[in-house]
C-alpha cells in the first residue's frame, strides 16, 4: 500500500469549505475548525517530508551523522511543529531574499495559530496567538470567528502561497533553497538543536 499523501487533507479541507449551509447539519464553525485543521496539516507534513528528505540525503557532507539523526527526530517528536516554524523563521532571517520564503514562515505561523485555537479553543470568538518570532518571542493575539466564511478562505489562500513554494518547478522553490543554500540551512539546524 502506498504511503499516505498530505495534500488529502487539502482535499477534505475543499470538500468541507464547499457544503453549502442550507443542505448541511454540520454547524458551520465545526466545518470551518476542520478545514484549517486539515490545510495545516497538509501544509506541515509536505514541509517536513521536504526537510526531512533533503538534510538526509544531501547534508551528509556538510553537518555530523549525530547532528542529522537528531534534527530528523526532533522533526518525528512532539517539537516537531516548533522546530519547523523555528528552521523558516532562520532561513528568512538568513536568506533575505527570498520574499517567498518570508510568505511560507507567515503562513505556516497563521495556519499553525488557527489550527490551534480550532483545536482548543471553544470560545466564540476564538483567540489566536500568531508567532510572529521564535527567538526573541514575539505573538500577534488575533479573535477569530469560525463561523465565519473568510477563514477557511484566507486559509486556504495561505495553504496556496506554502504549496506553490513547495513545488518543485519553481524558480527559488523551498527544495531549490534547500539546496543551493546548505551551508546556511546546516547552520540554522545547528541553531535549532540548541533551543529543543
Amino acid at each position: 500500500m502506498p504511503d499516505f499523501d498530505p495534500k488529502g487533507f487539502k482535499l477534505v479541507g475543499d470538500y468541507l469549505s464547499s457544503l453549502n449551509e442550507d443542505s448541511c447539519t454540520i454547524p458551520r464553525d465545526a466545518i470551518n475548525r476542520t478545514v484549517v485543521g486539515r490545510y495545516y496539516y497538509s501544509a506541515f507534513l509536505q514541509l517536513r517530508e521536504i526537510i526531512k528528505n533533503e538534510v538526509s540525503t544531501n547534508y551528509k557532507k556538510i553537518m555530523k551523522h549525530n547532528a542529522i539523526e537528531d534534527f530528523i527526530s526532533a522533526l518525528e517528536s512532539g517539537d516537531s511543529h516548533i522546530a519547523i516554524l523555528f528552521l523558516l523563521e532562520k532561513m528568512k532571517e538568513k536568506i533575505p531574499e527570498s520574499e517567498q520564503l518570508r510568505q511560507v514562515y507567515n503562513s505556516m505561523s497563521y495556519l499553525r495559530a488557527l489550527r490551534n485555537a480550532a483545536d482548543y479553543d471553544t470560545h466564540n470568538p476564538a483567540t489566536a496567538k500568531i508567532i510572529k518570532s521564535i527567538k526573541p518571542r514575539k505573538v500577534e493575539v488575533v479573535e477569530v470567528d469560525f463561523s465565519k466564511k473568510s477563514i477557511p478562505k484566507k486559509s486556504a489562500k495561505k495553504y496556496s502561497l506554502i504549496e506553490s513554494m513547495i513545488q518543485d518547478q519553481v524558480p527559488q522553490s523551498f527544495i531549490e533553497l534547500l539546496k543551493t543554500h546548505r551551508h546556511v540551512v546546516a547552520g540554522c539546524i545547528e541553531e535549532l538543536l540548541k533551543e529543543i
